[in-house]
């Protein structure tokens, strides 16, 4: 079963010519996971001093593991927390037609 975790991001304070040259394949990697939902969320604080990132797995190992393929992880300090599940939750919204929709989400 797959749970999420919050993953923060801390990264270098002065940014090197190898680290830079390592964005691009970076942003790569995170639209991969996107595409294969393994990433939930991804933010960039505007400092660009740390981000943060929303993820589906298995267990805390698979995120290292997950974190190893990105080619900028070896200038970055991951802390992981484990998000608890949420109880699923119904949502009512009236629709234009005067119907009311029941939306279920979850994590």
């Amino acid at each position: 079963m797959k749970h999420c975790y919050m993953i923060e991001f801390e990264l270098p304070k002065f940014a090197t010519k190898e680290f830079t040259e390592q964005m691009q394949a970076h942003d790569l990697v995170i639209e991969k996971w996107k595409q294969e939902g393994i990433l939930e969320t991804y933010c960039m604080a505007h400092s660009q001093a740390k981000f943060w990132a929303i993820m589906k797995a298995s267990s805390e190992f698979e995120i290292m593991s997950i974190i190893e393929e990105l080619p900028m992880s070896n200038f970055m300090i991951p802390c992981i927390s484990a998000l608890s599940p949420q109880p699923q939750t119904q949502t009512q919204t009236q629709t234009s037609l005067g119907r009311l929709a029941v939306s279920q989400s979850s994590y």
